[in-house]
């Protein structure tokens, strides 16, 4: 359990950041695979820039494409566990998962902003 409290303390300070920063220019956001966490906080920070909520989930969505690519280069890092297949759940980022985000963001009062 406090694993999953420190990653949602971490996603929340990264926003937080990131909202900061959108008005003064860039801030960088990197990944391996450009999915779960910083899935999320890319995500998040779209909508905050006023990104349409259909473009967002495409946006996540897409890492799918690439994904061979980044097994591949973790595997050869040993950063997968034996037995892992590129076909394992945990490496798909489905449109079900970023839409649940983007709806409950989009959804509170204020929209992006007001979450």
């Amino acid at each position: 359990m406090q694993t999953v409290l420190n990653r949602t303390l971490l996603v929340e300070a990264t926003i937080k950041t990131v909202a900061r920063n959108l008005a003064e220019g860039a801030t960088l956001v990197h990944c391996a695979a450009g999915k779960d966490r910083t899935g999320v906080i890319i995500a998040i920070a779209l909508l905050l820039a006023g990104v349409d909520e259909e473009a967002v989930v495409t946006d996540y969505h897409r890492t799918e494409d690439g994904i061979a690519g980044v097994f591949a280069r973790l595997r050869s890092r040993k950063r997968i566990p034996a037995g892992t297949t590129l076909d394992a759940p945990i490496l798909r980022t489905p449109r079900e998962a970023i839409e649940l985000v983007v709806g409950d963001v989009t959804g509170a009062r204020g929209g992006a902003w007001g979450w």
